[in-house]
């Protein structure tokens, strides 16, 4: 069974039946705000407690793009497996598996929207956008309704060392994202990824609507920019965690 990498470094077993999906991460940003505990504590599920890194939460804003996407045994599909995303995200354990729960997944790819609801139960949104190279960083602009992001991201610097207790690896080194059916079953889905490179990084925000209502004072000026040129990953479907 092909994958992109060991897994030696996740800190549990992952699941012995085949892995569902394969794909590439690339052109990354990592923007995140710290905010109070008990603001997302209201929104999880049923079943995870929030992770805290020193005792802060913190939410994130990730843009990038979806390469090669492909069901295993399958080819890639030009024009269907290439496409932007933007996701907003917290951090979350359960059974000591740290986790990353998605508040909201935005993409213009239907399909991606279709399977992502139905068979991973992660909140996907069509949307309208647009990722270009530019200025020596990764513009993006992402519009559901209404212009919901817009923003140019550049590295800056060399790549990190990622070290174990870092915040940078609390917020990108996790290998699991839990989701909950409609029922409220909670579930979880592995995945397996090479450790991040990841840069640090400046951010020029100009629309930044997704954290409305999540009490951040300036959501144009994260707390924490990282950028990452990506990793290759392979996904498994989600488990049942009762």
């Amino acid at each position: 069974m092909w994958l992109p990498c060991s897994a030696e470094h996740v800190p549990w077993t992952l699941p012995d039946r085949p892995w569902a999906v394969r794909q590439r991460w690339l052109d990354l940003s990592f923007l995140h705000w710290r905010v109070e505990a008990a603001v997302l504590r209201e929104r999880l599920p049923e079943g995870v407690n929030l992770d805290l890194h020193e005792g802060q939460a913190w939410i994130g804003v990730v843009p990038f793009r979806m390469d090669a996407v492909r069901p295993r045994g399958l080819p890639a599909v030009p024009g269907l497996s290439r496409f932007p995303e933007l996701n907003l995200r917290t951090y979350v354990v359960r059974d000591g598996r740290p986790g990353v729960l998605f508040f909201s997944l935005d993409t213009p790819s239907r399909l991606t929207v279709e399977v992502g609801r139905r068979r991973f139960c992660v909140p996907y949104r069509a949307a309208t956008q647009e990722l270009q190279a530019r200025d020596g960083g990764t513009w993006f602009r992402s519009e559901r309704e209404e212009l919901e992001w817009e923003g140019l991201v550049r590295p800056v610097g060399d790549q990190l060392v990622v070290e174990p207790g870092s915040v940078e690896h609390f917020l990108t080194e996790r290998y699991c994202f839990y989701s909950a059916r409609p029922d409220g079953t909670l579930l979880r889905a592995d995945v397996l990824h090479p450790p991040w490179p990841v840069q640090l990084a400046e951010a020029e925000l100009r629309v930044n609507r997704l954290l409305d209502g999540f009490g951040v004072a300036d959501p144009l000026r994260p707390d924490l920019c990282h950028a990452s040129r990506g990793v290759q990953v392979v996904g498994w479907t989600p488990e049942s965690l009762g």
